[in-house]
């Protein structure tokens, strides 16, 4: 027997702790044979691993399959049904899950690899039920076994005769379920405006990349066409420097953190989990990374080989091997400038197109590099594409932040009132930590 979180607890005198099977039907998926695949419409949609995304379910996913075979009624997808994914090489995937609202066709099945609960019993709540199902109270990864293909198997069977949940009153579901969902619309709203916002600042590239600011007329350059008075040039023309890393190992600790591609996110260095590195002072001098470097991804799989950010942090960083650290020529080139020109869409397809290829990794070399071609603007106009571009970093940043403070108090929600350490009725947001959002949120409930 597995030792159930619900245990830990001490729950309400008007709180159940009831089987989760009493509250819920769990069935695995559909299995068949290649023969019994077809194309739409004769064929069946039948949705796996894959269309599980973002905790919703992508019915027109490339991974759909279509099958000619008759579905009983324990392998049909219904509206208000959870489905999870039940295998997979990482224990921490396993469960993962999205909750079905709507289905694009009358009969729609599910893959073997996923399982899928249904609600039984009506006096529960069907979104408390995925949330609770979501909460600590269902730890997919304690019932699961690796296979000999290494992956992790869900236990079904033992999960469906072994769970116990904590289950409050109908109201009291409906109270608890009503606030998670608000706090996840308002999450989902926050990610939809970083979505428009960066969609907004890929056209602004564009447009400013190769019409600039000032109205001017256009030639055509082998970079495409740029203002008639910008400059072609190597980006070797408009470096001081161009320098490999550190092929030092990080550990847990040294004397000084290194920053790797993971440092890279959205065109910013961000010092998030950090490795260190023990060196001579000397060699920190050769390696220390200053404000306004650029840190070029050289080598990586071809979608991320080209991947580019911009050092602007106070403290001292030395950086890894696999990036070149680039240094402008201050008098001709806005180090900000070229950030967000290597960042743009059009100049990553470039890079791209320059790398050389292996089996699963891509190159570019700094001498290859170094032979690139940027336009080259006047300073002045080289900053006023930056503060253009800059307001919408600044939108996205403001977004992120509270998308984030979202997903905190959405976790802390989903703990508290689930283990009945904080009652709806008792709520008071303002003591969550985040004024601003806790305020939003009230308006949403």
């Amino acid at each position: 027997m597995i030792e159930l979180p619900v245990d830990q607890y001490q729950f309400p005198e008007d709180w159940q702790v009831v089987p989760a099977n009493r509250i819920a039907a769990f069935a695995r998926g559909i299995s068949w044979r290649k023969s019994e695949e077809a194309d739409p419409p004769e064929g069946i949609l039948v949705v796996s691993i894959p269309n599980i995304k973002n905790g919703s379910i992508d019915f027109d996913s490339k991974f759909n399959h279509y099958i000619s075979k008759r579905i009983t009624d324990a392998k049909r997808l219904r509206i208000g049904d959870i489905l999870f994914v039940g295998s997979s090489g990482s224990i921490h995937n396993v469960g993962r899950n999205a909750i079905v609202r709507h289905l694009p066709s009358d009969v729609v099945a599910f893959a073997s690899f996923t399982f899928k609960a249904s609600r039984t019993d009506a006096d529960v709540d069907n979104d408390f039920l995925y949330y609770l199902l979501n909460s600590e109270f269902a730890p997919f990864d304690q019932f699961c076994k690796r296979a000999a293909d290494g992956k992790f198997n869900f236990q079904l069977r033992q999960f469906d005769s072994e769970l116990r949940v904590p289950l409050p009153s109908p109201e009291e579901q409906r109270q608890i379920a009503r606030l998670l969902s608000a706090t996840q619309r308002a999450i989902e709203q926050e990610e939809r405006l970083i979505a428009l916002t960066t969609e907004l600042k890929k056209s602004l590239m564009h447009k400013l990349f190769s019409e600039g600011t000032l109205g001017e007329a256009q030639k055509e350059t082998e970079i495409g066409s740029v203002p008639e008075s910008w400059d072609v040039v190597p980006v070797g023309d408009a470096l001081e420097l161009a320098q490999y890393g550190l092929s030092v190992k990080g550990v847990e600790s040294g004397n000084y953190p290194m920053l790797r591609m993971t440092n890279q996110v959205n065109g910013r260095i961000v010092p998030n989990d950090l490795q260190w590195v023990e060196i001579s002072t000397d060699d920190f001098h050769k390696f220390s990374v200053k404000r306004g470097d650029v840190l070029f991804n050289r080598t990586n799989s071809y979608e991320l080989v080209g991947r580019t950010a911009i050092f602007d942090l106070d403290g001292d960083y030395v950086f890894a091997s696999y990036l070149i650290r680039l240094r402008v020529d201050h008098d001709r080139l806005d180090p900000f400038f070229f950030n967000h020109y290597f960042n743009s869409d059009t100049t990553q397809q470039r890079l791209k197109s320059i790398a050389t290829r292996a089996v699963s990794q891509s190159n570019i070399s700094a001498t290859r590099l170094k032979g690139f071609s940027i336009p080259l603007p006047t300073l002045e106009e080289q900053g006023e594409i930056v503060s253009a571009l800059d307001v919408l970093d600044t939108k996205i940043a403001e977004h992120e932040q509270c998308a984030h403070a979202f997903q905190c108090l959405f976790r802390t929600l989903l703990h508290q009132l689930m283990t009945a350490r904080v009652r709806v009725n008792d709520l008071d947001l303002s003591e969550l930590g985040h004024e601003p959002v806790a305020a939003g949120l009230e308006e949403a409930v």
